[in-house]
């Protein structure tokens, strides 16, 4: 049975919020458990998405002096999915584990050459290639008549 405020009582119960809150700052203050204000998206093995992955990662948990080792290897699990979980997962839950998880990870994905190979193979990097230089442009068809893949590979073709 649910009942509906007066706007009269919206003062008493806004006090009552803030004393509420207050309180709960004061006491994740004093245990050392509060939760990074923002958090990180879960990394999935796409290149392209690993220095934001990395620098996120780094900056909420890596550089919190308050988590343990263990701490962060859970995080890293939590925060991971597909290759990079399989990566992860390979360590043991422990202090130790999260070095060796780590350095796997980092060392799987800060392959500079495949990163700047996936940067060059989008959509978007090839549009602006083709308009940063002065290359002959291919005739597009529209989406209905030639698929993408086709439309890429023939832009491909002519750089080549």
């Amino acid at each position: 049975m649910s009942e509906e405020m007066t706007t009269e009582e919206l003062p008493t119960v806004q006090a009552k919020y803030e004393y509420c809150y207050a309180a709960y700052e004061q006491c994740a203050a004093l245990l050392g458990c509060r939760l990074p204000p923002c958090d990180t998206e879960v990394f999935g093995g796409d290149y392209t998405r690993w220095p934001t992955f990395r620098d996120l990662f780094t900056a909420l948990y890596i550089q919190n002096p308050r988590l343990s080792e263990v701490e962060k290897l859970f995080y890293l699990n939590s925060k991971t999915s597909g290759e990079a979980h399989a990566i992860v997962s390979k360590s043991p839950l422990t202090n130790e584990g999260f070095q060796s998880a780590w350095s796997s990870l980092t060392e799987r994905f800060e392959n500079k050459r495949l990163l700047v190979n996936k940067r060059h193979r989008t959509p978007e990097a090839i549009a602006e290639v083709s308009s940063s230089t002065n290359a002959p442009t291919v005739p597009r068809a529209s989406p209905k008549k030639a698929p993408v893949s086709r439309q890429v590979n023939s832009f491909v073709t002519i750089k080549t």
